[in-house]
């Protein structure tokens, strides 16, 4: 089962009508987005948000674990279209200070690093 999502960007188009991102690509600009939002961001969701750079810069690999289930609860909650998901949390084993999340949704996997000593995001 696949889900028809649009996220509306900031950006405009050449007839200055919003750029709309869809489908997958969609989905993927969502869940990043939940990651990197600081909880407190928004007053109307003040719990929504992993807060990736504040609270998980510096975790070690005992707190993957947290990481994982916080990310599990935080699309449960405030991505309820994607039903059938998972989460997966590991540190990069030739670089420890990269964490590598996977997130699979109906099939597709969608991947990105997050290097916790630069604070760049990078897809894959």
């Amino acid at each position: 089962m696949w889900y028809i999502v649009n996220e509306y960007l900031l950006s405009t188009d050449e007839f200055n009508k919003p750029k709309v991102v869809t489908g997958k690509d969609a989905v993927f600009l969502q869940i990043v987005r939940l990651f990197l939002l600081e909880p407190g961001t928004y007053q109307t969701n003040p719990k929504m948000g992993l807060g990736l750079v504040s609270k998980f810069r510096y975790s070690y690999t005992d707190d993957l674990s947290s990481l994982q289930a916080e990310a599990e609860n935080q699309i449960a909650t405030y991505l309820p279209d994607l039903m059938d998901f998972t989460v997966e949390v590991s540190k990069d084993t030739t670089d420890g200070s990269v964490l590598i999340i996977k997130v699979s949704v109906s099939n597709t996997v969608y991947e990105f690093n997050f290097n916790t000593i630069t604070l760049k995001l990078e897809s894959l």
